[in-house]
């Protein structure tokens, strides 16, 4: 298991790039110097609670998420596969029942028409 400061880089790193947010950008963003987010990602510093909330608000994310093991990569690309297989079921599903559907109501109509 990662450390809480290599989880929340590994998070942070991964939430900006998702967000299409570079690191300058961020640290603009949230009033600090140039290198300010590089700094953080590099481990050189780690911030503050107060700039962790600033940081979260700039990726529209709950600060949670920067420290949640849910976040990092390998979780979101299981969670996404998963979600993934579900709509597929999903559709597969439907259109098996539409095609039942759509056959059984062609059956029984020339069954009808030869009454």
């Amino acid at each position: 298991m990662n450390n809480i400061r290599d989880l929340f880089i590994k998070n942070l790193k991964y939430l900006r790039k998702q967000k299409g947010i570079n690191q300058l950008t961020l640290s603009t963003e949230i009033g600090k110097g140039v290198n300010y987010i590089s700094n953080i990602e590099t481990g050189i510093v780690f911030p503050p609670p107060e700039t962790i909330d600033e940081i979260a608000e700039v990726l529209k994310i709950n600060s949670s998420q920067l420290f949640a093991e849910d976040s990092s990569p390998q979780n979101v690309i299981e969670q996404t596969r998963d979600e993934l297989a579900e709509i597929i079921a999903e559709k597969v599903t439907n259109t098996i029942r539409t095609t039942i559907k759509m056959h059984v109501k062609s059956e029984v109509t020339k069954a009808l028409k030869e009454i």
